[in-house]
């Protein structure tokens, strides 16, 4: 999805300055707002406040804010989770296909 991003902002003559990305957002967060996801949430809050700075002013997205927003998934939920989601992705990419 990040690499979409950045081939939409080229495709678009955009300035491309960086991403976040945060893995197993549905597992951890599981619907809830930012604000009632607890010291997670803030932190996630934390770091989109970093990021949205230095955008204003032009600058790439820092490691500072990439590191506050990632997520270490548990490799024991992450590789089910991986495999499932490969299978829908699939799925959907077959069905696009025949349109």
């Amino acid at each position: 999805m990040i690499l979409s991003g950045k081939c939409f902002s080229n495709e678009l003559s955009m300035k491309w300055l960086g991403s976040l990305a945060y893995g197993g957002a549905v597992i951890r967060i599981e619907g809830r707002t930012l604000e009632e996801a607890g010291k997670e949430g803030q932190r996630m809050i934390k770091a989109l406040e970093i990021a949205m700075d230095e955008v204003i002013r032009g600058d790439l997205i820092s490691e500072k804010s990439q590191n506050l927003f990632k997520n270490d998934v548990n490799k024991f939920i992450l590789k089910p989770f991986v495999f499932v989601a490969n299978i829908i992705f699939r799925s959907a990419k077959k069905k696009m296909n025949k349109n």
